[in-house]
């Protein structure tokens, strides 16, 4: 059967499943469109050296990328720093691979995270300097559990260059894995949404107490490696809940090998097929396999409140605001900030880390986007501003054509959050919001109103959304709650 490849903001969650096996193609100069068995040819197809061409595994890594300068090739049962053995795959992203090992010398499992060669290795100092501080000390335990714990770091030499890597302790799965895996449009409990929302705000407000914000240009690193920016797109999309991890709820460490394997499955691993080998290097930088992601998390409408515990991941892009300049987002297209779209020189500020925390805190409570997908695709952005603005609007963007005030209408943040997160709750019979719920929704739109205003000058700064009405009558109480539910438990 051939299946249509199409770009889109579901190709990583629907078309690249995990459990999918169908096959496709890459090219080690860039994404080829292959799908079933009819090839199209690379953009760089036309250089001397021919194109290297594997048939695709899906929701794997590109093998394509497993070359010089990017992925270092990794098997099961590898030993890495003479210390850790790979008995699993956590996950993966453009600039890395996530291995989970026993440390053979505790022994105790960890997460691997082995980065290509040419990723940023800042992201460990980062942390160590978020973690390790002083002010880590006037911190309670639960608020530095919301940093990942730092076991290890080292470099890895290989085939493809010298790879940084990052140990630390695992966790259960993203946010956003938990809501692809959940029903009812991958909406959590009422309150699991509040208090994630609330240890979200909490991070940040560490993270930007110590300088840094958490955001960067990631884009402009996809570009040099694909000449698709609709690839692109698809590559990067939900970068803020998949940025966001749920700890586990115990420890892997009282389980053997087999034991894990019972519980969670082996490795489900899949031959790497090279489909004209007489262009393939005889340099062994590519795996003999691929290997699909464990899954050791929970589907998003099951978790329950004492397990709804965070940490934030990635600060591979992590900045000063006030020492260094950034000047591109590190969201996809259809979250960035204004200011990166509009006027992509500009440098960020802590402020655009706000925009994307009001959008991420939107994400946590809607079962779909702000936005309509459609206004994702670049091209779709530039056809806008060749072709003229919509008969909708006129110069000033003030209504001009009435007929159309119902679609106008739905693009507003109240009928948007109403109909998309109070009335589906309703209609799916989940749990509702309290009775003064019309007091909530209006206390929340207050709020995201002004972490998405268009100028930056105009978001509030952390410590505001902290003290704001929203978070502390309903997402901090949430918070705590969790935290006396979580005591309960273990006692």
């Amino acid at each position: 059967m051939t299946h249509t490849l199409k770009i889109g903001s579901w190709l990583s969650r629907s078309f690249l499943s995990r459990h999918a096996a169908n096959k496709a193609v890459f090219s080690s100069s860039g994404f080829t469109t292959r799908v079933g068995f009819n090839c199209i040819q690379s953009r760089n197809s036309t250089t001397s050296a021919p194109p290297v061409e594997y048939e695709l595994v899906e929701g794997v890594e590109d093998i394509s990328q497993y070359r010089l300068g990017r992925y270092h090739p990794i098997h099961i049962d590898d030993r890495l720093n003479n210390r850790y053995r790979v008995v699993h795959k956590l996950g993966y992203g453009s600039f890395s691979t996530v291995w989970l090992a026993l440390d053979e010398k505790t022994p105790k499992y960890v997460a691997i995270k082995v980065g290509t060669t040419d990723t940023s290795r800042s992201e460990i100092d980062t942390i160590s300097q978020i973690t390790q501080n002083a002010v880590m000390d006037n911190m309670r335990t639960d608020q530095k559990l919301l940093f990942p714990t730092v076991v290890d770091r080292f470099d890895l030499v290989g085939p493809n260059g010298i790879h940084p890597c990052l140990v630390t302790s695992p966790a259960r799965c993203s946010l956003r894995n938990s809501q692809d895996e959940g029903f009812f449009f991958g909406l959590f409990p009422l309150d699991v949404a509040r208090s994630f929302a609330a240890q979200l705000v909490i991070a940040l407000s560490i993270l930007h107490k110590r300088g840094f914000a958490h955001g960067g240009e990631l884009l402009r690193k996809f570009l040099e490696l694909s000449q698709d920016p609709q690839l692109i797109l698809a590559r990067v999309l939900d970068l803020h809940l998949d940025n966001l991890f749920l700890q586990l709820t115990s420890s892997l460490d009282s389980l053997s090998v087999e034991q894990l394997y019972e519980l969670y499955g082996e490795p489900d691993k899949e031959a790497v097929v090279c489909l004209n080998p007489e262009a393939a290097s005889k340099h062994p930088s590519v795996p003999s396999y691929v290997v699909s992601s464990a899954w050791l998390g929970i589907p998003s409408y099951c978790v329950k409140l004492a397990e709804a515990k965070l940490v934030l991941g990635d600060f591979g892009v992590a900045f000063r605001p006030y020492e260094e300049s950034q000047d591109g987002s590190h969201a996809s297209a259809l979250m960035r900030p204004p200011e990166s779209r509009f006027d992509p020189g500009r440098t960020l500020t802590f402020a655009s880390d706000i925009w994307s925390l009001g959008y991420a805190i939107f994400d946590l409570l809607a079962p779909r986007w702000i936005l309509n997908e459609y206004c994702e695709r670049n091209d779709n952005i530039l056809s806008d501003t060749i072709l003229g603005r919509s008969f909708y609007f006129d110069k000033e963007v003030k209504v001009i054509n009435t007929t159309a005030e119902d679609d106008i209408r739905s693009l507003e943040v109240e009928r948007q959050f109403r109909e998309r997160v109070r009335d589906s709750r309703h209609e799916w019979k989940l749990d509702k919001f309290a009775e003064d719920e019309n007091h909530e929704i209006e206390a929340l739109i207050k709020l995201l109103r002004c972490m998405l205003a268009f100028e930056p000058s105009e978001r509030p700064d952390i410590s505001k959304v902290l003290q704001s009405e929203w978070m502390t009558k309903w997402a901090l109480p949430a918070y705590q709650k969790g935290l006396e539910e979580q005591i309960s438990c273990s006692s």
